[in-house]
């Protein structure tokens, strides 16, 4: 499938995704939606669509020239639309994201701070001005954003510049952007609109959003069943509140907590032999 023509509309939805793996990633999450909501998918990527069935779960289809870097996913800015969601290809929508929508009548962005920035140092921006995810971004069309855009791409080049290295500096970049755009006004949302299953948290009510992989239709369903204060641990599930508890829900968590404990240690018991050595970190961050 070739570039389908874009059309502009009040609401609308945007992948930014490279390589068949992510581009069948983001159709499945772009599928997730379609069962919710009726906007517009946009999927900007650096390939015409082959597999027809892939290229029918998005509205719409821009094909733009990647560099293959994380800096690609500013592409985001020539959504169509007035009001855009850009997602991350491994998330999933539970419920609805129309309050996300209605935020954007009140403010310019919407996105989450939850990234410790204890691991570096960004001149005049304190450490109390956490880094932003770039998983789940919203935002209307005005001047002020679109200068933005330009603020996040530049500080983008000029970071990777000084590292001197490709790397995952979009959430770097996007954190030192937002900071000193001073005329962009944007609210933060709380775990429940992206619940990251890659660490530990703890979340109260209906999580609208999942953000991670290897996620199930059974983990999906846990992860609502209840709308109590919870603990979300990864690779286990979630904590049992024990005075609520079953004894079933208690030795399940058990047996799976143990198991997990002894996975971790046993691969860096091989990782010390030198049997099976630990992955490099690949995402410079």
């Amino acid at each position: 499938m070739n570039e389908s023509p874009v059309t502009p509309a009040d609401k609308g939805f945007v992948f930014v995704v490279f390589g068949d793996k992510y581009i069948q990633e983001a159709a499945s999450s772009a599928k997730q939606i379609r069962r919710i909501h009726d906007y517009p998918i946009l999927l900007i990527t650096d390939r015409p669509l082959a597999d027809s069935k892939i290229a029918a779960e998005f509205s719409q289809v821009m094909v733009r020239p990647f560099k293959l870097e994380y800096s690609d996913k500013i592409f985001m800015r020539e959504s169509p639309y007035t009001k855009t969601i850009f997602l991350d290809s491994d998330t999933f929508v539970q419920k609805t994201l129309d309050p996300l929508f209605d935020l954007l009548d009140h403010f310019d962005l919407a996105l989450q701070f939850q990234s410790p920035v204890s691991h570096y140092h960004q001149p005049g921006i304190p450490v109390s001005f956490q880094e932003p995810s770039a998983g789940l971004i919203c935002w209307k069309k005005s001047e002020a954003v679109s200068k933005f855009f330009d603020d996040w791409s530049m500080v983008y080049d000029q970071i990777q510049e000084e590292e001197g290295c490709v790397g995952a500096w979009d959430q770097r970049s996007l954190r030192k952007a937002l900071y000193f755009r001073r005329d962009v006004r944007f609210a933060t949302l709380p775990i429940e609109w992206q619940f990251y299953t890659y660490w530990p948290n703890v979340v109260v009510g209906s999580v609208m959003m999942v953000h991670g992989r290897g996620i199930t239709d059974k983990i999906l369903d846990s992860i609502n069943h209840s709308t109590h204060c919870r603990v979300w641990l990864p690779k286990v599930g979630y904590v049992p509140h024990y005075p609520k508890a079953t004894i079933f829900e208690l030795v399940r968590f058990t047996i799976k907590f143990v198991i997990h404990i002894l996975r971790i240690c046993a691969r860096r018991t091989l990782a010390v032999l030198k049997i099976w050595p630990l992955p490099e970190n690949k995402r410079l961050a």
